[in-house]
């Protein structure tokens, strides 16, 4: 036996089985770097998606944006069709949609964004900021007559409610007087100029909820300087006046002084003189009728205010100056007014419903006054949606 072959046969064995495990070894850890290359593709992928995802998100509320303020879009449907494709650098799929959530002040658009084979969705959240929540306000003063009451309810269910939903409310920024049992809500009690606490006749004695809080914005909608200031100029050179059937028009300017019928539409009127029987139609059969008012108004009892459908949204009287509001027509009076810096007397020969904001404002109807939940907490003033919150959605 030669045992120097023996000797080489154990050493060849060895390298072998040496060079076996560092093949063996070499294949695993060319898999582990591979698998790991992939998984970290698919990472970066997965980023990038994301981050396309979340780069359309903030295009398509910017494009959302520019094109509710600039009339393009309007969101008032349940679901709002756009066409937003990714400009030249996103890599997104067109948005087409923009659906209404269950809560009517909130919508919703996805964006889905890509990377080679990965995607990622963001679904994003708007909503309208409530411009007030108040439904009788007087920033000087409200004063409720002796048996006025103030409930609340939903156009959107009713327009003859017999129950209250329990959420009326009314507020000052410096007094409030009225029966005990006025209100069957909320009181908002804000401050004046100099920071002094509204007072309120029956604020340790009310059912209703007294909120005391910090000064109440008198003029939200923007009459002096604002959104509804800049809707005063437009409608005063482009306005509906000239479909008026009745009145009369001077300067520009509509006077309703006579029966008149006013159809869908932004009108700019001087003021309203009704005088004894003479009518005012509201027909918004097309959508509702806008007056932007920069007088008075004076309505004998014996006259009346007619609105159809009978929905507050339909009749919304917008007034910019120090002007004299008078409403007692001689039947129920449906309707919004907005006077921040003019005096409100509103005395039906029935019920009120809908909403009143003025700087002194007098409430005395002969029934009683329904606060339109509907209109109040969905009332936006063409405001656009703002951004409300962001997730990513796992598919």
């Amino acid at each position: 036996m030669n045992m120097k072959n023996g000797k080489d046969g154990v050493v060849l064995i060895i390298v072998m089985s040496f060079l076996t495990v560092l093949l063996v070894l070499a294949s695993t850890i060319h898999v582990l770097i591979t698998l790991n290359a992939r998984q970290t593709a698919y990472a970066t992928a997965a980023a990038d998606a994301f981050h396309e995802a979340d780069a359309g998100a903030d295009y398509v509320f910017g494009r959302l944006r520019a094109d509710e303020f600039s009339g393009v879009v309007t969101m008032n449907t349940a679901n709002v069709a756009v066409d937003y494709p990714p400009p030249a650098g996103y890599h997104f799929d067109t948005v087409t949609n923009v659906t209404r959530l269950t809560n009517k002040r909130m919508y919703l658009f996805r964006v889905i964004g890509h990377s080679g084979e990965s995607r990622a969705l963001i679904d994003v959240a708007l909503s309208y900021d409530p411009a007030f929540l108040i439904g009788a306000f007087g920033n000087d003063s409200l004063s409720l007559g002796p048996t006025t009451r103030i409930y609340s309810y939903n156009s959107s269910t009713t327009t003859s409610p017999t129950t209250s939903t329990g959420e009326g409310s009314a507020g000052s920024n410096e007094s409030m007087g009225g029966a005990q049992n006025a209100v069957d809500g909320s009181v908002y009690l804000g401050e004046d100029e100099s920071g002094n606490p509204a007072t309120y006749s029956h604020e340790f004695t009310s059912p209703a909820e007294v909120v005391r809080t910090t000064r109440i914005d008198p003029d939200p909608l923007g009459a002096a300087s604002g959104q509804l200031s800049n809707e005063f100029v437009y409608v005063s050179v482009s306005n509906d006046n000239a479909t008026a059937v009745g009145g009369t028009i001077s300067g520009g300017q509509l006077r309703i002084d006579s029966d008149t019928t006013l159809r869908a539409g932004s009108y700019y009127v001087s003021d309203i003189d009704l005088g004894s029987h003479e009518i005012l139609t509201i027909d918004a059969t097309g959508g509702p009728v806008k007056i932007y008012l920069t007088g008075d108004v004076s309505t004998q009892p014996s006259s009346s205010v007619t609105v159809n459908p009978p929905v507050p949204n339909n009749f919304q009287v917008y007034a910019q100056g120090a002007s004299t509001i008078q409403f007692q027509p001689n039947n129920t009076f449906i309707g919004f007014l907005y006077a921040p810096y003019g005096s409100i007397t509103i005395q039906p020969n029935g019920d009120f419903y809908g909403a009143l904001w003025g700087n002194t404002l007098s409430i005395a109807p002969n029934g009683n006054f329904y606060v339109d939940m509907d209109f109040v907490t969905q009332f936006d003033m063409d405001q656009p949606v703002e951004f409300v919150s962001w997730k990513q959605v796992l598919y």
